[in-house]
């Protein structure tokens, strides 16, 4: 599957300034767990899923901020609320839609 940038993104994607303080919201997180994805678990395309040993490798050393850390959780149980993440047992899959958000295919 071929994945190209969208070309009407914000611009805070494509300088990587998404996770900036004043410009970091739910749609950071999405994006930095798909990215993970696309550029590591490029054979995981077809069906997405993560859990919180994931996260780890996502976002590393700021998950030792606290409020970072639940602002992170936060964003995500929005997200499923969204429809954009769907729990599946112990881990949470990347719907279609998530991916289209940021991604032509």
């Amino acid at each position: 599957m071929t994945m190209i940038l969208r070309s009407d993104l914000e611009l805070k994607y494509y300088l990587g300034l998404h996770n900036e303080d004043l410009l970091f919201t739910k749609d950071s997180v999405l994006f930095d767990i798909i990215e993970f994805f696309v550029k590591v678990k490029k054979e995981e395309l077809d069906s997405p899923k993560f859990s919180s040993k994931t996260l780890k490798y996502i976002f590393g050393d700021k998950l030792k901020d606290e409020d970072l850390k639940q602002k992170i959780v936060s964003y995500i149980k929005d997200l499923i609320d969204d429809g954009l993440f769907e729990r599946t047992g112990e881990s949470i899959l990347i719907t279609n839609k998530a991916i289209a958000k940021f991604y032509n295919t």
